[in-house]
Order: C-alpha cells, then structure tokens, then sequence
C-alpha cells in the first residue's frame, strides 16, 4: 500500500509539474498587439513634443515623410511594419535617429517618439506605459488600427481629435 501511495503522489507531483509548466509558458508566450493599447497619452504627448523639435525636419509636420525621410503614418508605414515585432521597430528607431545624432536620446524618449507615432496611426491609448525594456516590446506584434487613419499638421497645437485629412486620401490625390 505504501509504494502505491507513493506512486499516486509521484504522479500526481508530475501532472501539477506539467500543468505549472504550461500554465508558465502560456503566460510568457502571451502575444499582445499594437491596437491593445500598449502606451499612455503622456507617452504620447511628450514623444510629439521631441518629434516637433527632432523629427519633422525629415519626416514632415502630417509624419508623411518626404525626401529626407520615409512616412511614418500610413499604408506605406504598415506595409513595412505590419507583423513585425514593436520591439523591432524601436530598435531600427533609436539605432538611426535622428540621422544627425543616432542613439542620442535616452530610451524613455525613445519610447516616448515610438508611443507617439502609434497614436498618430489611430491606436489607441492604454493605462500602463510602454517600457523602454526592448524584452519586453518583443512580444508586442505591431498591427494597424481598425479604423482608417485621419492625419493633419501638429502646428497650433492640432491634436488627434483634429486631425481632419485623410491619408489615405492625400496618398491617392
């Protein structure tokens, strides 16, 4: 009887090893996306205000791009970036920018730019603030917004809910 019980609990401490097991990789293979809301409005305030004095030089007022610099809003934006990981992205982003002075910002203002340009893309905002911990960006997937892209000048203090041109329009005109 004793070796039985010793069986059953050998077992036993096996099957709660492999549920703790899977229940653990579950949780750090967990996949989030670029529309669950991976940033905060003040992520996104401040990374606008360094693109104002950094970026629209290159990468113009609407994040259009243009000759120095490629859109960064848009069907061109997410036909390079779709599916890749945010982390990618962020990388690519403090590496070469701004041409002048790459990796010359810290990695929160890195973060910050990054936020910004996602909310200029129509995603949404969230509670929690992205960190600039490229590990954790990884697991991020970077996807579109569901709803079509609005984008105007961020001269006089436009925000998002006064972003009255359409891209897409802009693209095909």
């Amino acid at each position: 009887m004793a070796l039985g019980l010793k069986n059953y609990f050998s077992k036993a401490a096996g099957v709660l090893f492999l549920l703790t097991l899977l229940l653990i990789t579950g949780v750090s293979n967990a996949q989030t996306n670029t529309r669950d809301g991976v940033f905060t409005q003040q992520q996104a305030v401040s990374g606008g205000a360094l693109y104002l004095r950094s970026c629209v030089e290159c990468h113009g007022i609407t994040l259009a791009g243009g000759e120095a610099g490629p859109a960064l809003v848009g069907g061109a934006f997410w036909s390079q970036w779709q599916d890749q990981s945010l982390a990618a992205f962020y990388q690519i982003t403090a590496s070469t920018m701004p041409v002048n002075n790459p990796n010359g910002f810290s990695p929160e203002q890195y973060t910050d730019v990054v936020a910004f340009m996602l909310q200029q893309n129509g995603l949404p905002v969230g509670e929690e603030p992205l960190t600039a911990n490229v590990a954790d960006m990884v697991a991020i997937t970077m996807q579109p917004s569901a709803v079509p892209v609005r984008v105007a000048s961020l001269l006089n203090g436009a925000s998002s809910a006064q972003r009255v041109i359409d891209y897409e329009w802009l693209c095909y005109h």
